[in-house]
């Protein structure tokens, strides 16, 4: 986005304008571009030959996109560069000059190596806001380990903090929190380089990793196993489990619901659960009394009953049964998309809603290769001749996923 740029007609999409290169794969660097995108950003996802490795993961020639890869790619605009041959890096660097962020999570030294690091792309356009994201940060002795999501839970503590106390450490969370954080967190830092260049015309080289921020994270959470007996989880008479959190602020109100609830009447004026410390001492004992009566009347009943005395809760759903729930549905907060292979598909809409407007799509993510020609065309101005010879000396390999 030039200087002087004039602010985007859309108020669904403040970062219309702002186009975004996309090196990153698996879940925590596209993350970051999911956001940028959701907030109207152009993002062109630029996938080696044979495409990256969530899109390999399917068969050759028969890719259907899984969920998390539909959530992560809808709407962007995809093409294959190889980095390793000078044609693509020329194509590149043709959309670097051009753009506002680039985003990549290699390992470190990675990039540098392929000449396509920060200071290679800021030498030839100074505004440029450049963010890598990896596992355990540019030094010290991990710097280059192989990283996953659930080896920085681990790293990190969250698992830890997971765990109920004096019980075994069960697996990761499954939902890919050290991912999903870092790659959230990292896409705040580049708001604020993109905030900064306007008032300072220079962009900036932004270094995070995926320990650093599950730490941050870690660090405003509560000590392990502290969470229960105030959050629990309970079974209503119909099956339907259900999650009731109790914080210290509203302990007295949920006493004071239990004296009127049948077969709940003992327990607010049992001296073992009287105080938060006593609790805590006869945790398995309150819980156990609790169950037993929230088992006596379906969850439905003690949702309405619950929520009309204020105290925190839900039944447990599926995430489709929450896409498709009243809630969610009214609000609008939901997409329907159509994917060859897989039918009709439901996923979250854009959590964004700015005066009153939500931007949504129904794009899936492009075949592999989909939209090299036109970015070229459109982002890097390539004539027709130069076109041609870039898609002439592009490497082509059938038995991988898509066509080149």
């Amino acid at each position: 986005m030039p200087p002087g740029t004039p602010a985007p007609a859309d108020p669904k999409r403040p970062l219309d304008g702002v186009v975004v290169l996309e090196l990153a794969h698996y879940v925590a660097g596209p993350t970051i571009c999911r956001v940028l995108l959701d907030l109207g950003a152009t993002v062109v996802k630029i996938e080696p030959p044979g495409g990256e490795a969530m899109r390999r993961a399917s068969a050759p020639g028969d890719w259907v996109p899984s969920p998390t890869y539909l959530a992560l790619h809808r709407e962007k605009r995809h093409i294959v560069l190889d980095m390793k041959s000078d044609e693509g890096k020329k194509a590149f660097f043709r959309l670097a000059d051009k753009a506002d962020v680039v985003v990549e999570n290699f390992r470190p030294g990675v990039a540098d190596r392929l000449g396509i690091g920060s200071t290679a792309l800021r030498e030839r356009n100074p505004r440029i806001v450049y963010c890598t994201l990896s596992g355990f940060g540019a030094g010290g002795p991990m710097a280059n380990m192989a990283t996953t999501d659930g080896v920085v839970q681990a790293f990190s503590g969250i698992l830890e903090q997971l765990a109920a106390r004096d019980e075994p450490f069960g697996p990761p969370a499954t939902f890919a929190f050290a991912d999903l954080w870092g790659g959230a967190t990292a896409c705040q830092a580049v708001l604020a380089a993109l905030y900064g260049r306007e008032r300072t015309g220079v962009g900036t080289y932004i270094e995070m990793n995926m320990l650093e921020c599950a730490l941050f994270a870690r660090m405003l959470s509560t000590e392990r196993g502290m969470v229960s007996p105030n959050t629990f989880v309970a079974r209503g008479s119909d099956g339907v489990d259900l999650v009731l959190q109790t914080v210290p602020a509203i302990i007295p109100r949920f006493l004071e619901l239990l004296r009127a609830l049948p077969g709940c009447e003992d327990i607010a004026d049992d001296p073992r659960f009287s105080t938060q410390e006593e609790r805590i001492k006869n945790e398995d004992l309150y819980l156990s009394r609790l169950r037993e009566a929230i088992a006596l009347q379906p969850s439905d009943h003690w949702v309405q009953t619950f929520m009309k005395s204020g105290i925190p809760v839900s039944p447990v759903l599926t995430m489709q049964e929450s896409l498709h729930h009243p809630q969610v549905v009214d609000r609008g907060a939901y997409s329907d998309f159509d994917v060859p292979g897989l039918g009709e598909v439901r996923l979250p809409a854009s959590p964004f809603v700015f005066d009153g407007e939500r931007k949504n799509t129904t794009a899936a993510p492009g075949l592999l290769n989909s939209e090299t020609a036109a970015v070229l065309t459109d982002l890097g101005g390539y004539s027709a001749e130069e076109l041609e010879t870039f898609l002439g000396a592009q490497r082509a390999d059938s038995d991988k996923v898509g066509t080149l």
